[in-house]
């Protein structure tokens, strides 16, 4: 997203956009552009569907949050909750 660390981002599909091509490290996974494409491809076009993004702290192998994302959890709770 390119936004500060443990920023928050609401988007809607047509606000998404291709991030460009990154490696896989495994055949399990999958973009969120792939997901999507593979939704459309099949005329699963809702556009009821929002998608919120964290921009991570760091990217890397951990089982834990980073410190910024866990002080910000209920924030995100939050405004999960707020769509419904």
């Amino acid at each position: 997203m390119g936004a500060v660390p443990a920023e928050c981002r609401r988007f809607t599909l047509g606000e998404v956009r291709d991030g460009g091509h990154r490696p896989r490290l495994s055949l399990h996974e999958g973009s969120l552009w792939d997901v999507l494409e593979l939704a459309r491809s099949v005329g699963n076009d809702d556009p009821e569907i929002v998608v919120f993004g964290i921009e991570p702290d760091r990217v890397g192998p951990s089982p834990d949050l980073s410190e910024a994302l866990r002080a910000r959890l209920g924030e995100y709770a939050s405004a999960v909750a707020h769509e419904f």
